[in-house]
């Protein structure tokens, strides 16, 4: 995706992902390990009693756009 914004918008990786960074306020990227980590709780059954409800994993980003 990256790579992508970068191409279209003539601009560096480097400066598209710093953009990205400087909307989140833990100011870095998640890491797939962190996913990786949350899908595995999701899948235990430590969250058996969840239901219908949607987690967010973003950093913070969601809650700044507010």
């Amino acid at each position: 995706m990256m790579k992508n914004l970068a191409a279209s918008s003539g601009r560096t990786v480097a400066e598209v992902e710093g953009d990205f960074i400087n909307n989140i306020p833990m100011d870095r990227l998640g890491a797939p390990e962190e996913i990786a980590r949350l899908v595995t709780f999701l899948a235990s059954d430590m969250a058996a009693n969840m239901t219908g409800t949607s987690i967010t994993a973003d950093g913070g980003w969601t809650k700044s756009l507010a």
